[in-house]
């Protein structure tokens, strides 16, 4: 059973997006500023670059 890196609750019942070095809720991904349409782009990103929100990832790849 896959546990969230950021609540550490169960992404089998929540929904779940894969990120390169484990999975997150999809409560969570919300929480952090994203949409769930944007799941799919998150396959080569670590939870400690979108951790601190959607604001902050969009900012850090834009430069």
């Amino acid at each position: 059973m896959a546990k969230c890196l950021n609540c550490g609750m169960s992404t089998t019942v929540r929904g779940q997006v894969d990120l390169k070095d484990g999975e997150i809720c999809i409560p969570c991904f919300r929480e952090f500023g994203f949409r769930p349409s944007e799941a799919g782009k998150m396959k080569n990103v670590s939870f400690f670059d979108i951790k601190d929100g959607a604001e902050k990832y969009d900012l850090k790849t834009t430069e």
